[in-house]
């Protein structure tokens, strides 16, 4: 009888609860429930689309270019092989900058068995001619500020290293009192062919050191110290791992993990150590061996092929002058009598468009000074194409680095002026956007900017508190930035 009593004690009110859950008032009772929340949910999620709903153009998701900048899963060796073929292309200009350029394939030329032997002796050897051409442009006599001599531009501390340079301490009275000093007894730095064979030695030791020419190449100019470094903060920051790299092991490392120095350099980024020992490197030294494989694109060119090439690059300038910038070779000035005509003339044909103001919300605000005797609305107009690039620096802005973004300022589209470094303005092919008050959000808004010149999607340039920012003659970007006006019409 206990046991009858203790079964229905036990089962009794699970019978209940059973019989409860089944009625229809429970069922509907618990519909409403999930209803509720359900609905709360969609609530939730709609008013954190408004919030951060703005702008976004298709080809920030779908070029892998431009996309890795925001999308780390996206980062792949493909993608880093890409990379380094556009910034290689990208920096012709820089190569062919100065004017001692023009003669540097004529001047190497006079040493090529010296450079057929280094390919022989090294991996790295190959590269040797462009690394001259880059260092010296075959010049034998030139030394630099920095002390750098010779057609192999050796630092008189690696000159010695390499028996080019040799002192000898010397023991001299000054002032009553004796004291030791180095003295000078050679300095064979200017020698071509015993520079060449020292370098070709360097480089050698670097392929036994790093294993990979992009490595050996960038320590020739950026020295075995600071490539250790690097990579040690490249480990720190995508592998957490504190490794001393030296001498011993670099080679081993770079195997590992499978290391190439496109991959640490284009997947460095602002904030952290690694983008800033990259950024601190003097004379643009981290991009240096992107600069070599230009040099040897164009050591690959015949004379004719590359004096032509040479004029093109510099729009003609004088062999005497070093031309200012990237864009200085893009556009030739256009002689145009009436500024505010032509802008007048390019807004009633309709070539000329404002910034979608939809599209701008939470991006970018056109806030242009007056210009004397010009209504004031004709200075928000400019190309499809300019309004598309500022639209999507402003979005890869945003999306990159939304904890620091700001909202871009944009200070000049289409305006007439007689300063010759704004001249592209009249004719819609550049626009000014203001620095970011804060300087972790202007570093960022560079690094940007920095990324797409070295796609040849634009170029800039710091002009006082703003970046003149001038966009590609070429057909791919400009298609790209109408793609994104076009986008930007139809955005809600």
């Amino acid at each position: 009888m206990k046991s009858i009593l203790l079964f229905f004690a036990l089962v009794l009110p699970f019978l209940i609860v059973v019989q409860r859950c089944g009625s229809p008032e429970f069922i509907s009772e618990n519909k409403g429930s999930k209803k509720v929340q359900e609905k709360k949910l969609l609530q939730k999620k709609d008013k954190t689309a408004k919030k951060d709903r703005f702008f976004v153009p298709s080809v920030i998701r779908t070029d892998k270019r431009i996309a890795y900048l925001w999308n780390k899963k996206k980062f792949t060796d493909k993608i880093f092989q890409s990379l380094e073929n556009e910034k290689i292309n990208s920096d012709i200009f820089i190569v062919l900058r100065n004017g001692n350029s023009a003669k540097a394939p004529e001047n190497l030329n006079k040493f090529d068995l010296l450079f057929q032997k280094a390919s022989g002796k090294t991996i790295s050897g190959k590269y040797l001619k462009s690394i001259i051409f880059v260092e010296s442009y075959g010049r034998t006599d030139l030394c630099s500020g920095s002390g750098a001599c010779g057609i192999a531009q050796f630092m008189p501390a690696t000159g010695e290293d390499y028996g080019l340079v040799k002192y000898k301490n010397v023991k001299i009275v000054e002032n009553g009192k004796m004291t030791c000093k180095k003295v000078k007894i050679y300095d064979h730095r200017s020698d071509p062919v015993l520079s060449l064979l020292a370098a070709t030695r360097y480089l050698k030791n670097g392929d036994k050191i790093f294993g990979r020419p992009d490595f050996s190449v960038e320590s020739y100019h950026a020295g075995n110290g600071n490539i250790y470094k690097v990579i040690e903060l490249y480990l720190k920051q995508f592998h957490n791992l504190d490794i001393d790299v030296n001498s011993k092991n670099a080679r081993e490392i770079i195997e590992k993990y499978n290391l190439s120095w496109a991959k640490i350099y284009f997947g460095a980024r602002p904030g952290t150590r690694l983008y800033k020992k990259l950024v601190s490197m003097a004379d643009r030294s981290a991009s240096y061996y992107f600069r070599i494989m230009t040099a040897r694109k164009m050591l690959g060119m015949t004379p004719e092929e590359f004096s032509d090439f040479y004029k093109s690059a510099r729009n003609n300038a004088d062999e005497n002058v070093i031309a200012p910038k990237r864009y200085y070779s893009w556009y030739k000035r256009q002689e145009i009598s009436d500024g505010m005509e032509y802008i007048n003339e390019k807004i009633k044909s309709k070539e000329f468009v404002k910034i979608p103001k939809a599209a701008s919300v939470g991006l970018l605000k056109v806030k242009i000074p007056n210009v004397k005797d010009m209504d004031k609305d004709k200075l928000y107009y400019t190309t499809p194409e300019v309004a598309g690039a500022s639209l999507l620096v402003a979005s890869l802005f945003r999306k990159s680095f939304k904890k620091y973004f700001e909202e871009m300022l944009v200070v000049s589209l289409a305006r007439p002026t007689e300063k010759e470094e704004l001249s592209l303005h009249i004719t819609g092919k550049a626009f000014d956007i203001a620095f970011p008050k804060k300087i972790e959000s202007n570093l960022r808004l560079s690094f940007i900017l920095t990324r797409l010149e070295e796609l040849s999607w634009l170029s800039f340039k710091k002009n006082g508190k703003s970046y003149h920012i001038i966009i590609s003659p070429k057909a791919e970007p400009r298609k790209i930035f109408r793609k994104v006006f076009k986008e930007a019409l139809k955005f809600p």
